[in-house]
């Protein structure tokens, strides 16, 4: 009910981490990769202790051999804060990161990878924008028809959460990129900080009914935006980006590691 679908000034293009790219796609790829032992009906050779627990329990005796499981796929959602304090470069470094990412999975149809781009106005209208392809990455941008510059990162993570929700990956991770201000008004009412952060704490529960793979990724923020960042979601949540230009091995890296302990 509190969405609302705007239309987002288009950036000239598309620039993408090449970087970036060829590290995430290795990860990728080894997602898709993976396999683990399990016991079923098909396969070359029988499971010697399988065949003798279905005989004593009195299951079924074919269910003995062994096989290999492939990887069942992943669900990723990328939520792209779009208001009035990412812009001087900000919105730059998350449009690039988006972007790399949809290049790095293009390859992988059971990665499942979905993005919005979101900001409020003063009535309390969310105003989004589904971002489904590389193509569409030139629209992650501040500028709007809804005049929409506020930050309602609560209501980012219920829509997202609800998105992921029904995504039908195996594994399902969601990724917040924000500079880490709150700033939201109802009706024309300005909700306070504290009010704020306890909305956004609720929320993250909420979302993790969903998944509990949440990973924030915090472009250019200042001190405040730290300490409210670390009051909602943790440290060990938070990944701090400066510009890709200097901070491409370091995505590629703690993306890796966060990655792999959560599709694993």
């Amino acid at each position: 009910s509190y969405v609302l679908r705007v239309n987002r000034d288009k950036s000239e293009s598309i620039e993408l981490d090449n970087d970036t790219v060829v590290g995430l796609r290795k990860i990728f790829r080894t997602i898709t990769e993976k396999s683990r032992p399990t016991v079923g009906y098909d396969g070359d050779e029988i499971d010697i202790d399988a065949y003798i627990e279905n005989q004593i329990r009195g299951y079924d005796i074919t269910k003995c051999f062994k096989d290999v499981k492939r990887h069942q796929g992943a669900s990723v959602v990328i939520s792209v804060d779009a208001s009035g304090s990412m812009e001087n470069g900000r919105i730059e470094v998350a449009r690039q990161l988006v972007a790399s990412l949809f290049a790095s999975v293009k390859d992988y149809p059971n990665i499942e990878l979905k993005a919005n781009v979101w900001s409020s106005n003063q009535r309390g209208d969310v105003g989004i924008t589904d971002i489904n392809n590389l193509e569409d990455c030139n629209q992650i941008v501040t500028g709007n028809d809804g005049q929409c510059m506020m930050t309602p990162t609560h209501l980012a993570l219920d829509y997202s959460s609800r998105q992921l929700k029904r995504m039908k990956g195996q594994k399902k991770l969601m990724i917040l990129i924000t500079d880490g201000l709150p700033q939201y008004q109802n009706n024309y009412y300005s909700l306070k900080k504290k009010q704020l952060l306890v909305m956004n704490q609720k929320a993250l529960l909420r979302a993790r009914r969903t998944t509990p793979n949440i990973m924030i990724v915090s472009v250019g923020m200042h001190q405040y935006g730290e300490w409210f960042l670390e009051e909602c979601f943790g440290k060990k949540r938070i990944m701090n980006v400066r510009s890709m230009y200097d901070a491409s091995d370091v995505v590629v890296n703690r993306f890796k590691n966060l990655v792999k302990s959560v599709l694993r």
